[in-house]
């Protein structure tokens, strides 16, 4: 039986690369084990890396996790086709993460960017995305786009506690901004996962490589000596990924419900005319609820992000809420 392809991960492969030109490359970007973003700066000037700097802070600060967060298909595009935030959601909303610097991945080939002139280069072919990394260092927040052939796109913004979120967004975006429409995803995207009640749930196929990888030993006597761990586990391999399915029971629901509507003969459905005309199966737009928790001038005041799902109009569909708590 020919051996199962292992897919691409693109940051592995990243890392790989960053690792061929440079052994050395994490003991200096890293500050006691946490990645410093002037290090990386100035290690992007030394190495010539132009306008690298925040796709190298991004991957430095995944590779300290190395999660990847799969999103479903059908709940991506709800999320495109979500109501646009209002002014009401501050820019806390964000720090609900589990960790910084997460990648969110798109189902295969999903979204396109036929020309993008943002990236003052001349591309002719059309670029897919393959993934989002997102990251905060301290006040300032980036989404790094990254597309199928590897190159990246860096879209910035500062995280001001008197604005609110889009406002914020809008200071780095134009009305005719070619990253427009990716960017409001990736934002999207990001507040999914803050959310209180997002559908997010371990990969079992990936957790079962990550266990047999690490496992836990019967006594402190079966313990394996450090040096054999690091002679036997590079830190940068598949089996070391965390992966965790996002919508996947929710867009599962979702297609579930279009299939159990039967669809209405031609003559039947030009006949339905009027206001008590039977519409099809479709749904309302999805948005983003916020309420605080906590006294107002209290240190843990803290703000709850939930996520409103879109109602499927005319299908046998309940509105689904599935919790599920992700840890770092």
């Amino acid at each position: 039986m020919a051996k199962k392809k292992r897919e691409t991960i693109l940051p592995l492969e990243m890392i790989d690369v960053l690792i061929e030109n440079d052994s050395h490359i994490w003991e200096k970007l890293y500050t006691d084990g946490v990645a410093d973003i002037l290090k990386v700066r100035g290690y992007c000037r030394e190495m010539e890396y132009k306008d690298s700097a925040g796709l190298l802070y991004a991957v430095a600060e995944w590779r300290r996790h190395k999660t990847i967060f799969d999103f479903d298909k059908s709940l991506i595009k709800l999320l495109r086709e979500a109501d646009s935030l209002d002014n009401e959601i501050p820019c806390e909303a964000l720090m609900g993460l589990p960790y910084n610097g997460v990648y969110m991945r798109l189902p295969s080939k999903m979204m396109s960017v036929p020309r993008l002139k943002t990236l003052h280069v001349d591309i002719k072919e059309t670029m897919y995305i393959d993934g989002v990394f997102f990251y905060i260092d301290r006040v300032y927040a980036a989404f790094v786009i990254v597309f199928d052939n590897a190159r990246a796109l860096s879209l910035g913004f500062t995280l001001d506690k008197t604005q609110s979120l889009r406002e914020s967004m809008n200071e780095m975006l134009r009305p005719n901004d070619d990253t427009l429409d990716f960017s409001n995803l990736a934002l999207q995207m990001v507040l999914y996962l803050c959310s209180a009640n997002a559908d997010v749930e371990e990969n079992a196929e990936q957790k079962e490589i990550y266990d047999r990888a690490h496992p836990e030993p019967a006594s402190k006597a079966e313990e394996t000596p450090a040096e054999e761990k690091t002679a036997d586990l590079r830190p940068d391999t598949f089996r070391e990924l965390r992966r965790w399915d996002v919508g996947y029971r929710y867009g599962s629901a979702i297609r579930k419900a279009k299939r159990s509507v039967p669809k209405a003969p031609q003559e039947e459905t030009t006949k339905r005319e009027g206001s008590h005309a039977r519409k099809r199966t479709h749904a309302r737009r999805g948005h983003y609820h916020h309420f605080w928790t906590g006294a107002k001038d209290s240190p843990d005041r803290k703000l709850i992000l939930k996520w409103v799902s879109p109602v499927i109009i005319n299908a046998d569909y309940n509105n689904i809420v599935t919790i599920r708590r992700v840890k770092s």
